[in-house]
């Protein structure tokens, strides 16, 4: 099934941690998120892609885009921005150096409202494999939950609990 992706892209350079795995992530929450679509008997519309998009960078808090951004009709993609902060090393352990970041904390100030705020606390893990997790799923539970539409279904789902 080709119709569901979770990508990556990073806006620090230089992250790596070494329980980190994006193989694994993805693996784990496609069957997920496959599991969410059956399970509430979606189905998305023919030649659409549904694309979770992990972006690691410095902003302040994780985030995720809100509905009306990251639809890209004539190509029938949706893509959904998973924003995940990555702390410095002076504020825990698997931080990064400052001079890893590609922007600065006050990037998205500017564009801040076009996403919504997860309530996810880096100080709360202890490696960035699990904060990095946390956000992934925490991003996709409040996407189904707020709803999204892909080529013109909306998809809401309020109870995830197979996540």
């Amino acid at each position: 099934m080709k119709d569901i992706i979770i990508s990556h892209s990073s806006y620090v350079f230089r992250f790596v941690d070494e329980e980190f795995i994006t193989k694994d992530l993805y693996y784990e929450y496609i069957d997920k998120i496959k599991e969410i679509l059956e399970t509430n008997k979606i189905i998305l519309p023919d030649g659409w892609l549904l694309i979770f998009n992990l972006i690691y960078t410095n902003g302040r808090v994780p985030l995720l885009t809100k509905n009306r951004s990251g639809g890209f009709r004539s190509d029938k993609m949706k893509e959904i921005s998973i924003v995940a902060p990555i702390p410095l090393k002076e504020e825990i352990e698997w931080g990064i150096d400052i001079k890893d970041h590609f922007f600065k904390k006050e990037h998205y100030d500017k564009i801040i409202n076009n996403f919504w705020e997860l309530d996810i606390d880096y100080k709360n893990y202890n490696t960035s494999k699990d904060y990095i997790t946390a956000c992934l799923k925490e991003g996709i539970r409040k996407a189904f939950e707020i709803g999204f539409t892909v080529g013109g279904l909306k998809i809401n789902v309020k109870d995830i609990s197979n996540l």
